[in-house]
């Protein structure tokens, strides 16, 4: 039995989109992408090494036409 992995991978780009939003560095919505990737190597029986580092946050501003 083969998995569906466009499911898969629709799941994993919803979550990316509709709960993280937009992941700026060092943001908390960013936070909460990595640690969600970190889960689904967790869950895969991956490993995986974590780096942690400061990164400076930026604001953005978005062009209105």
């Amino acid at each position: 039995m083969s998995k569906d992995y466009s499911e898969i991978a629709y799941k994993h780009t919803r979550f990316f989109v509709e709960e993280c939003g937009e992941r700026i560095a060092g943001t908390a919505q960013m936070n909460k992408a990595a640690e969600h990737a970190v889960e689904v190597f967790r869950s895969l029986g991956m490993k995986y090494i974590q780096h942690h580092f400061q990164v400076p946050v930026c604001s953005t501003e978005k062009k209105r036409c």
